[in-house]
């Protein structure tokens, strides 16, 4: 995993603008002011025309940075009036020109993100969605409206991260009022119903999901895990056994033989539930849950333990590593989410060429 670069190794006015920037007055833009970062603003598309997202996204995190710096927040509310009348005029020549202005954002909020800078987030993030807001208001056919489907998935995946609140949950409902069989918006719904009890909610996007033929292992371990819950367990029970003779990540297996022991324990078929656990223990031999478990049954079972828990999880790494399936599980990330993202990736940098054409006729700054 990429780690943060120390602050020593930052650009310099990253480091002045996180020092400087906080304590000074906020102020409005000047009419030339507004002007000149209007210009700065299409400079920077320019960039990302001609040279990348990586290119244009450190021009850009320097120029919201300078207005921060300079002026605060009122500064920054005046900034993102520039960048959307900006993208507003490009929307009007072809909708799709916005593509690669979000995908900018999207990459300069990662950046702050990624550098741990408090300077504009917010800024960045909000730029992101009003765009996309923009995009989804602009719709002419059906391809535009999954492409807009997924937007609000990109988004929703953000806010996901931080919690299972009304922001992920308006943002994967907004997109399936574009897309209603986007699997990302209903894996990601489903998730979030799950996050806040809502089992019968969750259990009903699953089954949606199911019905477009898109479900992958891991929605149908979700699916399974929701129908038990809500005490339909020869249903789950079914899924769970037909996941053990797939091809699926090693979590969703080692939570499937975990879910068919509990469902045997709760039955108090405990010679049943010793069966799975072995079972899962010969395939994942250093699973923590798992282990606990087998202890579990083997006490109940009075038989003496085959192997003392202690030497079946040696060290305290294999313990945790041991805990990554249900961590996993409780994670908001799904591949999903990040298969849409590379899609919308994939769109801007098609729109580039467009991009650069009509910029041309952009140039002059507002007066």
């Amino acid at each position: 995993m990429k780690r943060s670069k120390p602050l020593i190794s930052r650009p310099l006015w990253l480091i002045v603008a996180l020092c400087a920037g906080c304590c000074l007055p906020a102020s409005a833009l000047t009419t030339e002011e507004a002007a000149g970062f209007r210009e700065r603003y299409l400079e920077t598309l320019r960039l990302l025309a001609s040279d990348g997202i990586e290119v244009a996204t450190g021009a850009l995190l320097e120029l919201e940075t300078t207005v921060a710096q300079r002026h605060g927040a009122d500064g920054l509310d005046q900034l993102r009036e520039v960048e959307l009348r900006v993208a507003s005029e490009l929307a009007q020549t072809e909708v799709n020109l916005l593509l690669p202005l979000i995908a900018l954002h999207e990459q300069t909020h990662l950046e702050y993100r990624r550098q741990i800078l408090d300077a504009n987030p917010y800024h960045a993030r909000s730029t992101v969605y009003l765009q996309t807001q923009l995009y989804s208001e602009e719709l002419a056919t059906p391809g535009e409206r999954g492409v807009a489907s997924d937007l609000f998935v990109s988004l929703a995946g953000y806010f996901q991260e931080g919690s299972a609140g009304p922001g992920a949950v308006g943002l994967y409902t907004r997109a399936l009022q574009f897309d209603p069989a986007n699997a990302a918006a209903l894996l990601g719904l489903a998730t979030a119903r799950e996050q806040t009890g809502r089992y019968r909610k969750a259990l009903a996007l699953l089954e949606r999901l199911v019905e477009t033929g898109a479900a992958d292992t891991e929605a149908r371990l979700r699916l399974a895990i929701n129908l038990e819950r809500l005490g339909k367990r020869g249903e789950a029970e079914r899924i769970l056994e037909s996941l053990l003779s797939e091809s699926a990540d090693d979590w969703v297996l080692i939570l499937a033989f975990q879910q068919l022991a509990r469902i045997r324990m709760d039955q108090e078929r405990f010679d049943s539930a010793h069966a799975y656990l072995v079972r899962g223990l010969t395939r994942f031999p250093d699973d923590f849950g798992l282990a606990v478990g087998l202890s579990y049954v083997e006490e109940r079972l009075g038989l003496a333990p085959a192997q003392p828990l202690a030497t079946r999880i040696p060290t305290r790494d294999a313990a945790v590593t041991g805990l990554s399936a249900r961590y996993r599980y409780a994670r908001p990330g799904h591949p999903y989410i990040d298969a849409t993202r590379d899609r919308l990736r994939e769109e801007a940098l098609q729109s580039l060429p467009d991009l650069a054409r009509v910029l041309s006729g952009l140039a002059a700054p507002e007066r």
